[in-house]
């Protein structure tokens, strides 16, 4: 996963001054220059969805920046989040105090359990598929 402050370096890359973005996210132009820099984290999710904004970032790319700061991406539903197994495992992956190669395991373990479960669901599915066509009589 990117850092919040080189996707903010990549996204500031398409305007020739952090002044302007800054000024349109409401934000001190010193402090913009720190989060640009990774000096400093954002104060809040609302402050990066400004900067986002202020930026003209597309959909996909405020999730990606908003996911970065450590925060619940905007385009996730809100039912998503009633689910207390999803809200557990996004808490870990988002949380930045857990170390980052901690997070990355979490997150292949979680990748393996969805893989295995998806591929034994899928097989049942076939078997249970093969047995409807095999003519009975």
């Amino acid at each position: 996963m990117d850092s919040f402050s080189s996707l903010l370096q990549l996204f500031q890359a398409r305007w020739p001054a952090q002044r302007g973005i800054a000024r349109k996210a409401g934000i001190d132009h010193a402090r913009y220059n720190r989060l640009v820099r990774g000096d400093v984290a954002p104060a809040s999710r609302e402050q990066v969805l400004a900067i986002a904004a202020a930026l003209l970032l597309t959909a996909d790319e405020t999730d990606r920046l908003v996911a970065a700061a450590g925060y619940l991406p905007p385009s996730l539903p809100p039912h998503v989040l009633a689910d207390p197994a999803i809200r557990s495992v996004l808490d870990i992956v988002l949380h930045p105090s857990i170390p980052e190669d901690e997070r990355v395991a979490f997150r292949l373990h979680v990748e393996q359990a969805a893989h295995w479960l998806l591929a034994a669901h899928a097989a049942r599915e076939d078997a249970g598929n093969a047995e409807a066509r095999v003519p009975h009589g």
